[in-house]
């Protein structure tokens, strides 16, 4: 009897040992599957957090660049000879039409045109712009940049004041304007990008005095930015209170004269200002040795006088 009491008792064992090892088993499965369900969701989270996540830029802050000598010109008839007078101008003036980054013309104080076979173009002004002093912008300030680009006095680039010599300007009603050429001239619209003047500023002041008028000290434009500050060694911007439903991120932009251009990257290299116009070939040295600074290069064109 002892023989087939212990058969059995190992017999009767067996199925017990075979259940709880598939016991623990399953709960290993599950355990591995718990965690697998963790780490997916993990995984989702940050996928969906990374595609979804968009950087934007947020507003304050002050930029600082140097430039080697002060601008000539703060006048959008004037300022095209000099690099530093355009990007200040481009700030601080608009026109009836601007540029965007393609290169094509889109409207800016314009809000519409139309253009009768191909010599005819009228302008419908925006009736919610304003000067930096507050006073709206109106036909009469068109009428009045031209008047002064089309006088013999003005001594403006040969190719600006030629064609607009040759253009008949009318007013037509306080927001709306006429321009009648002579004969078809494609880039035309892109003239019509040129600043315009506040005439309540500048009427009675001669073309030929337009550069040392005493108004270019602290100028009156319609750009996102004005004039905050006018010093011999810099020039502070602010944005303008009347620049619409986008107004510029910075709160301040700061442009600082330097004699030259040593002093000019010596003041970047110690922090001075946040950036330059332009590094000359003998300060690539100095500003490759810095981790902080990425370096590009890129063709530039200018114009040869023959």
């Amino acid at each position: 009897m002892k023989p087939y009491s212990e058969t059995y008792l190992a017999a009767s064992t067996a199925p017990a040992a075979t259940t709880d090892s598939l016991g623990r088993h399953i709960r290993w499965q599950i355990l591995l599957a718990l965690v697998g369900l963790v780490l997916l969701g993990v995984l989702l989270g940050f996928s969906t957090y990374t595609v979804e996540t968009v950087t934007v830029p947020d507003h304050g802050g002050v930029y600082r660049e140097g430039v080697a000598g002060p601008p000539q010109y703060l006048n959008p008839l004037l300022c095209q000879a000099s690099a530093t007078d355009e990007d200040l101008c481009a700030l601080l003036y608009r026109g009836l039409t601007k540029i965007d980054k393609q290169g094509r013309v889109v409207p800016d104080l314009a809000q519409a045109w139309t253009v009768e076979n191909g010599l005819i173009y009228t302008f419908r002004l925006r009736d919610d712009q304003f000067w930096h002093d507050g006073e709206p912008i109106t036909a009469d300030d068109v009428l009045f940049t031209m008047g002064v680009l089309q006088d013999p006095e003005l001594v403006a680039l040969p190719d600006l004041a030629s064609l607009w010599r040759t253009v008949t300007v009318e007013k037509l009603d306080d927001y709306s304007v006429r321009f009648s050429l002579r004969e078809p001239f494609t880039p035309f619209m892109d003239y019509t990008s040129i600043g315009l003047l506040p005439e309540h500023i500048w009427a009675g002041t001669p073309a030929n005095v337009l550069a040392s008028s005493p108004l270019t000290e602290m100028p009156i434009g319609s750009g996102p930015m004005r004039v905050a500050d006018i010093k011999s060694d810099h020039i502070a911007l602010e944005p303008s209170p009347f620049t619409g439903a986008r107004p510029p991120y910075l709160s301040g932009l700061q442009l600082k004269y330097y004699p030259d251009h040593p002093s000019l990257f010596a003041a970047f290299d110690a922090g001075e200002i946040d950036g330059i116009s332009q590094i000359l070939p003998t300060e690539l040295p100095a500003a490759a040795a810095r981790d902080d600074l990425q370096l590009f290069s890129s063709v530039e064109s200018s114009y040869v006088s023959i």
